[in-house]
């Protein structure tokens, strides 16, 4: 079930374009952060960390980081899974200053609220 609907907001994406592994894109971690937080879509250069086509949501290997909440604040996913994450969630809590942290967030979560 989780798999499914990590599947479909893949495929959503790639329809809309807004993420294109095959796009040679040299942007870093913390541009793709930047963007996020402004709105926009963005992908790295390794194509790990992308934001959603709807601009709401961060995800890092398929699961989200990230999400943007309706009234201009975030929800940050605070739960370790590798080193490489954790420097992606170090950055995330010194750009975004309205933050809400949560943990124990399953590998493959597409939504943390």
């Amino acid at each position: 079930m989780v798999v499914s609907k990590i599947m479909l907001t893949f495929a959503s994406d790639l329809e809309n374009n807004k993420f294109n592994p095959l796009n040679n894109n040299t942007m870093s971690n913390q541009e793709v952060i930047n963007r996020f937080q402004s709105g926009k879509t963005a992908k790295s250069s390794n194509g790990n960390l992308w934001v959603s086509a709807d601009r709401t949501r961060l995800f890092n290997y398929y699961t989200c980081v990230a999400q943007r909440c309706e009234d201009g604040s975030f929800i940050v996913n605070g739960t370790r899974y590798s080193n490489s994450t954790s420097r992606i969630q170090y950055m995330l809590r010194n750009t975004l200053r309205n933050y809400t942290e949560v943990t124990n967030v399953r590998i493959g979560t597409s939504h943390l609220a």
